[in-house]
């Protein structure tokens, strides 16, 4: 998303105007690498101190506080998902195919709209579709493991980077020989968030040419496959467009793909630290999604929290936000709220209330690829510990600043049995 020199110079004033009239907390500092490593004091500090503040480093608002208050943030209609009510939005000007991609992206849709082309899509994203794909994922994950585990030393940022393009690829039938220009896709979008990044737009639109093409195939020839009921599928007289359907996908394979390669780390990480629980699992499969669910909610990757824009003026805790700006809610502090989650700090996926631990938001908000982003992790998961059940690491991860994630850029893990 590109801003023009207009809307750079109100950010700059905006900035300069909010550092001297808005709560700051300079401990809270998304650039440090300590912070990275475990912003859990931060966190502490921030929810007992400034549970309101606003930060240079998002241009919005962080909200902290209780699991209940947060969630009830998350549930605000006053806060809308939608980048488009940003007060610096860039006007749409669509001058390629990428451009009028990122147009349409969930995020970027009204509210409105947005429910629209969830109600529309939901039965593509039936449990049977991503049930459908394990067999393949299961083999994938096989062929990716073999490939990366070095006689026990595994490189997880490799293997976990790998796994979730391809398992996409997988889900939306993409065939082997379009993998690269969706890749190419991919980035370019993510690109396009990141002032010091360039899209490849000649990249992203091979990309696009690439589902193009299997839209059509499945108009043609409809099948009972996710993008023929994605395409296909009329409710109450109406259909998704294919713009829309192509932006849906790529909201799924930015976003998805990118959320997923943390998400994972993360879970790998939680084992290597807490090694009895790999023994666990391997003991008790079926609780796999218990063991992820807590390894979010004792560690989770973003530093952020929901985006959010207010939809109008309001005021939260005695501060006053206007419309327009951006308000980040802190999930990660509520999932350490000890009157929820007993000893936060002390990982156990047998915790009885896991339901509670938030990771793919809330309500009509509620990330639309959960179950396949919960299937890629689930069998990733049980075929690293089936292989090895003790992991562990000669060092903590390297980190690296990312704009939502803490991102890990360097992560060996040494398995035994």
């Amino acid at each position: 998303m590109k801003l023009d020199l207009k809307q750079k110079i109100g950010i700059a004033a905006y900035m300069i105007r909010s550092l001297l009239t808005k709560p700051l907390f300079s401990a809270y500092n998304p650039r440090n690498l300590a912070f990275l490593a475990n912003p859990y004091p931060t966190y502490m500090k921030m929810r007992a101190e400034k549970p309101v503040f606003w930060s240079p480093h998002s241009l919005g608002w962080h909200l902290s506080g209780s699991h209940e208050f947060l969630a009830q943030c998350l549930r605000d209609d006053r806060l809308s998902h939608s980048f488009r009510y940003w007060m610096f939005a860039p006007k749409s000007e669509a001058h390629s195919e990428l451009d009028a991609l990122l147009d349409n992206l969930l995020m970027s849709l009204s509210t409105k709209d947005h429910m629209r082309v969830r109600k529309l899509v939901s039965p593509a994203f039936s449990p049977r579709y991503v049930a459908e794909t394990r067999p393949a994922l299961e083999a994938l994950v096989r062929q990716q493991l073999d490939q990366y585990d070095n006689n026990g030393t595994i490189d997880m940022v490799k293997l976990c980077r790998e796994i979730p393009i391809n398992a996409m690829a997988i889900y939306f039938g993409i065939p082997a020989s379009s993998r690269n220009d969706f890749q190419a896709l991919g980035h370019a979008i993510l690109a396009s968030f990141d002032s010091s990044s360039q899209p490849d737009v000649a990249g992203a639109e091979r990309g696009i040419a690439a589902i193009r093409n299997v839209f059509a195939e499945k108009r043609k020839t409809p099948d009972d496959s996710f993008m023929s009921t994605l395409i296909n599928h009329i409710e109450d007289g109406e259909r998704i467009s294919e713009n829309e359907a192509l932006a849906l996908v790529g909201s799924l394979l930015a976003a998805g793909v990118d959320t997923t390669f943390d998400y994972m780390l993360h879970i790998f990480y939680a084992l290597a630290k807490n090694q009895q629980w790999g023994t666990w699992l391997l003991q008790n499969p079926d609780k796999v999604q218990s063991l992820i669910d807590e390894s979010v909610r004792w560690d989770n990757f973003g530093h952020r929290g929901y985006f959010r824009f207010a939809l109008e003026d309001i005021e939260i805790q005695g501060h006053k936000i206007k419309r327009g700006e951006i308000v980040q809610i802190m999930m990660s502090i509520g999932n350490w709220d000890e009157s929820v989650f007993p000893q936060p700090e002390v990982f156990n996926p047998e915790r009885n209330n896991l339901d509670k631990a938030m990771s793919f938001g809330v309500g009509a908000h509620y990330c639309l690829g959960h179950a396949i982003a919960k299937l890629i992790a689930q069998v990733t998961t049980l075929a690293v510990i089936n292989r090895y059940p003790i992991l562990s690491m000669k060092e903590e991860p390297l980190r690296e600043y990312n704009l939502v994630s803490r991102r890990m850029s360097r992560f060996i893990v040494q398995g035994s049995r």
